[in-house]
């Protein structure tokens, strides 16, 4: 709210706006009345939809006048209620706008295959803004259908948008210059509009209109935003800079527009008061949008659990046409562009996800995410996650992108199942095949063992559940561990034998164990009796208990971004394991509530030759600096190591972790961290229910917490690697051959999201294409802004890429 406070101190009386002039024509003015035109002019076509009463005819009457008297792009005709490009259609219908949101946008749209597009329009939007919207949504379809002729395909974020700008100087644009998104070419296709009907018949509202766009498109961001990201070589663009590169970019691709924005912005038609009302009213309108998401979110939460009522109590289960195992952002936004057919109520979905939970993120509460909220675009939905925003140039709150993607998921009905999946079979290589039933091509058997089966599947399940530490090989001989759920030890006399015991403390004498017991434990107990050792066992179980049982307790270990600053005391000693992001995360966490330092460790890492490999940072944290000290010969051996331990930290530095007084990297943080190598070799519980910790050199410290920050885990039980089998997999190309994901040899399975670009998962892709793929993923991630560039699960374009998949899709079975 303060930003909001800041401009209610410059807002004069709007209803006495003094009269503005712009080329004779005259502006404002009591009796003119801008103020009658500045709440539509600040919701424009992005939050419009629900300012009139629901009037299908009103629409009609509205796609008819735009069909009639266009603009449209170049080489479409009309065809009755259509436009039409060579087999390429684009029809048009009125939207219900009845949920309980207090805005929508105007229109949408959606891709139906190759060459259809369905334009849906609000019932509750005025004639002005249906014109608007369909101006701006016809010219961006064009684009990308020009796209995909030419084999184009630009990775990039809408970058005419209110607040910073991260996309100057990338994919292959200038210095100084952004690539124009196809939403951006359509935006600008809207104000030429303005400007041709401007030129031809002066109109107060529709000059108001022009002006509230520009301000939506961040043409007079110069006005108010600062840039709070400072570090050297990674600061993205504000204010006053980031409308020089939007105009220059503008103008380089739309040179006719560059006399009207810039008139409109030497001289605009509105009186200064005008501007910050709007933007009071922008940010008003984002604070509404916040609340009433709530409301949409719980009520597609009880519809699910209705759903998963009905699907446990359905005894005999259909055929599913497509099945989504995930329901996060990439799941949302698989399902927001598959086009699902309705159902009729009481059925079950012929498309639907299998997930535990929701999985919106909205679990990471009120934290920074690592991108801005221009960043993080989910084509098709409704809103996107900068119109929930409170601040347009700061990183974007989790839980404000966890609206977006809710509202995403409410808004178009996603129907979710809450159950776990734990394996996924091909009938061509089920030996009971042959008695599957018609049009099943895959089964997938869900952790309560039912069978579930489907013609087509999707997996959009992310990196995995949290990477729990295991114990080093060489120092298992002597030594027990415990699976906490079910009693199940194993002693080792060696490294690789062992005995096992069940929890009665029998001796284990055939198998085989419980899969869970076995996976934990890393042994496997065949037939005879004989221990097999698989992999050294885990430290503690998925619940963060520890597996050293010595002493009984009920602390627990916890894994990264699942604990928030309120749940630290100030007197609470906390270990956090782990230098990435993620572990910069969790000291932030802890640094924000506890007065005590905080001991954080990493794996040491060679310090690299070239310190340029390392990020440029502020002077108090630099690790450029470090390493030219490191490889000083005047720095002496006890600094020299610190120097070293200290870089071996650098993975998790960027712009996120920098902010002032906050970030793990910050010069009021860094100090209050006491870092080192020395990685636990084993966690146990203390008689004051505490957690200890043995260190290499089998020294012990105690501590009130611990948190893992260690990544996630892909090859895990549930996680897609472990679902995936023996599955063989190629790429899905697009129209410029990048990568959008990977699927079966028959395309009816595909992996979509951040686990199609891991390691794990292109080792499946066959042989002679597996080089090539990797090697486009990479140069894919070579393109993205400096701080996204290590960060695997990067959804600033992975959204995208799910849309562009899907844009030639058709699920088999469905309509």
């Amino acid at each position: 709210m303060g930003r909001a406070a800041g401009f209610a101190r410059r807002v004069v009386a709007v209803g006495t706006i003094t009269a503005v002039l712009l080329g004779g024509i005259s502006v404002g003015g009591a009796s003119a009345g801008p103020a009658a035109f500045e709440e539509p002019a600040a919701a424009g076509i992005d939050f419009g939809g629900k300012l009139a009463t629901p009037d299908p005819d009103r629409v009609w009457a509205a796609i008819d006048d735009y069909l009639r008297r266009g603009p449209r792009p170049s080489s479409w005709s009309v065809a009755g209620r259509e436009l039409v490009f060579g087999r390429f259609r684009m029809i048009f219908q009125p939207q219900p706008a009845e949920d309980p949101l207090p805005f929508a946008p105007v229109a949408t749209y959606r891709f139906h295959g190759p060459d259809l597009v369905v334009v849906r329009v609000s019932n509750r939007a005025s004639a002005r803004h249906i014109r608007a919207a369909l101006i701006a949504r016809a010219y961006e379809v064009d684009q990308i259908r020009s796209d995909r002729a030419a084999n184009r395909r630009p990775d990039l974020a809408n970058g005419l948008t209110e607040g910073i700008l991260t996309t100057e100087g990338h994919a292959g644009t200038a210095p100084g210059r952004m690539p124009l998104s196809p939403q951006d070419i359509g935006r600008l296709m809207l104000l030429r509009a303005y400007w041709h009907e401007l030129w031809a018949r002066p109109d107060p509202e529709l000059q108001a209109h022009a002006v509230g766009e520009m301000i939506a498109l961040g043409l007079y961001d110069d006005r108010w935003y600062r840039n709070p990201w400072q570090i050297p070589d990674n600061t993205p663009r504000a204010g006053a800079d980031a409308v020089r590169i939007r105009l220059d970019s503008i103008k380089q691709h739309f040179p006719e527009l560059g006399g009207f924005l810039d008139g409109y912005r030497q001289r605009p038609p509105v009186d200064s008061a005008w501007f910050d009302w709007v933007h009071l009213l922008r940010e008003r309108n984002r604070d509404l949008l916040r609340r009433g998401a709530e409301a949409l979110i719980a009520q597609r939460r009880q519809s699910d659990a209705e759903l998963t009522g009905k699907f446990n109590d359905t005894a005999q289960l259909p055929v599913f046409p497509l099945l989504i195992v995930g329901s996060g952002w990439a799941a949302t936004e698989d399902y927001l562009t598959l086009n699902a057919p309705a159902h009729a109520p009481g059925q079950l979905p012929q498309i639907m996800a299998l997930a535990p939970d929701s999985g919106t993120v909205n679990n990471l509460d009120e934290t920074y995410l690592s991108q801005s909220a221009m960043d993080l675009q989910l084509p098709g939905a409704p809103f996107q996650p900068r119109d929930f925003a409170r601040d347009v140039t700061d990183f974007q709150r989790s839980d404000d992108f966890g609206r977006a993607v809710g509202v995403a998921r409410a808004w178009a009905a996603m129907p979710t199942v809450h159950a776990t999946v734990a394996r996924i079979e091909e009938r061509a290589a089920a030996a009971d095949g042959n008695s599957w039933p018609g049009g099943a091509r895959y089964r997938v058997v869900l952790g309560s063992q039912r069978q579930v089966y489907a013609a087509a599947l999707d997996l959009a399940t992310g990196l995995g559940p949290q990477r729990l530490p295991q114990a080093e090989p060489r120092q298992l001989a002597g030594r027990e561990f415990t699976d906490p759920a079910t009693g199940h030890r194993v002693r080792f006399t060696s490294a690789t034998t062992a005995e096992v015991h069940n929890a009665a403390g029998a001796q284990v004498t055939a198998g085989p164990l419980p899969s869970s017991v076995s996976w934990l434990l890393g042994v496997e107990v065949d037939q005879r009796g004989a221990v097999i050792v698989r992999t050294p066992p885990f430290l503690v179980d998925t619940s963060g208990r520890p597996t050293n049982q010595r002493i009984k307790g009920s602390a627990v270990v916890y894994f990264n971004a699942s604990r928030f600053s309120r749940d630290y005391g100030p007197d609470d000693r906390v270990l956090v394991v782990g230098a990435a992001s993620a572990g910069a995360w969790d000291v932030e966490q802890i640094a924000r509530a506890s007065r005590q330092p905080i001991s954080w460790t990493a794996r040491g890492r060679a310090v690299a030759a070239e310190c340029a490999e390392y990020p440029r940072g502020l002077p108090t944290v630099d690790p450029r600096s470090w390493c030219a000290e490191y490889h000083s010969p005047a720095t002496q051996p006890a600094r020299r190591a610190e120097l070293a331990t200290d870089l071996s930290f650098a993975a998790g530095y960027y712009r996120r972790n920098t902010i002032p007084g906050l970030g793990a990297y910050s010069p009021e943080v860094w100090p209050r961290t006491r870092r080192s190598n020395q990685l636990p070799t084993d966690i146990a519980y203390t008689a004051d229910n505490r957690l200890q910790v043995t260190y290499p050199d089998n020294s012990t410290e105690v501590f009130d917490k611990i948190v893992y920050s260690i990544g996630k885990a892909i090859d895990y039980p549930g996680a897609a690697r472990d679902l995936l089998g023996e599955f063989a997999l190629d790429p899905i190309t697009g129209p410029a051959r990048e990568i959008n994901g990977l699927q079966d040899r028959s395309g009816g399975l595909r992996v979509l999201g951040a686990a199609h670009t891991t390691n794990e998962l292109l080792g499946l892709v066959r042989e002679d294409f597996r080089d090539t793929t990797r090697e486009r993923v990479n140069r894919q991630a070579a393109v993205l802004p400096p701080d996204a560039r290590t960060v695997n699960v990067s959804v600033r374009y992975h959204a995208l890429r799910i849309a562009e998949a899907n844009r030639t899709y058709r699920p088999p079975g469905t309509p």
